[in-house]
């Protein structure tokens, strides 16, 4: 990751336009704001092209002038207006719709573009960073997405591989986050050598946003001193445990198991301050789930 922060720190100083690939939450977005920081930019807007409309997308992107779509009723800038002499991050870029990619591009080769219903043309020097998760050389022979915006987009490429081809960076993420919790709870936070290994096995599905939620509740559920105990059926009900650790856990006695799951609910329970909802929430499972258990365990409340 280190090699990727100094490849970022690079190409803030140009005006390159960035596109940044990655698995879903790698942390694509954070690399965005960083490189924005970096390159002294204190004006920094953001869209998500995710199920957005092509009109939708026109409009919140180019803007609008009044009178020129039912309910215009004023006229308004639209992002790259806004992020003039800034940046503008568009996450899940290959989304974008393909009736918006030709404007988009003419706007990235000439910084030129016209608001809905003008004939006006406008100029921005907004710099464009761009995100996705899909394929897009996949999208191209699809047809969905046009070949020249791409090649336009990945003036320079950066590709964030997912946290288990990086596992060096776990420990490192791990103790990063852990002084985020400690500033947000006000407490210290702790957490043992067998908990560190359990997440250093752990594969990581959903990447360094799932690692730092993990973290999120054992920190509360273990009320700051995080433990293997802890640990062990949070990530066994992930879904994406790699088979040592799910074997360790489901090979453990059935009366073991029960007094985990016991101690997990209990501990859910007190920190959600008996609130069931809360509770379940917290422990990623159904509210009919967490009622069930409770009546299994026999437990009260």
């Amino acid at each position: 990751m280190s090699n990727i922060v100094d490849m970022a720190k690079l190409v803030a100083s140009t005006g390159l336009t960035v596109l940044i690939t990655g698995e879903t939450g790698t942390g694509k977005d954070i690399l965005a704001h960083f490189i924005g920081r970096e390159s002294g930019c204190s004006n920094f807007m953001a869209i998500n092209c995710a199920n957005l409309t092509a009109e939708l997308a026109d409009s919140l992107l180019f803007g609008h002038v009044k009178g020129s779509f039912t309910g215009a009723a004023d006229t308004r800038q639209g992002l790259v207006a806004k992020a003039d002499h800034g940046v503008l991050f568009l996450d899940e870029i290959g989304d974008l719709p393909a009736s918006i990619q030709p404007k988009f591009l003419r706007f990235l080769d000439t910084g030129n573009y016209m608001q809905i219903g003008s004939t006006k043309e406008c100029k921005s020097s907004a710099r464009i960073i761009a995100a996705t998760n899909q394929d897009l050389k996949k999208r191209i022979s699809d047809g969905t997405f046009r070949e020249d915006l791409y090649f336009r987009l990945a003036s320079f490429p950066l590709h964030i591989p997912p946290l288990r081809e990086r596992r060096e960076d776990i420990i490192p993420l791990i103790r990063m986050h852990i002084k985020d919790i400690e500033i947000a709870f006000s407490c210290r936070i702790t957490i043992d050598q067998e908990g560190e290994d359990m997440l250093l096995r752990y594969d990581y599905p959903g990447n360094v946003r799932e690692l730092f939620n993990i973290l999120d509740r054992a920190a509360v559920l273990a009320k700051g001193d995080i433990r293997g105990s802890i640990l062990r059926p949070l990530l066994a009900n992930q879904g994406g445990a790699n088979n040592s650790i799910k074997g360790a856990f489901w090979s453990e006695s059935r009366s073991e198991s029960l007094k985990k799951e016991r101690e997990l609910i209990e501990a859910a329970l007190a920190a959600a301050g008996g609130n069931k909802s809360a509770a379940a929430r917290m422990l990623k499972i159904s509210y009919k789930t967490l009622f069930n258990k409770m009546r299994l365990l026999d437990i009260s409340g």
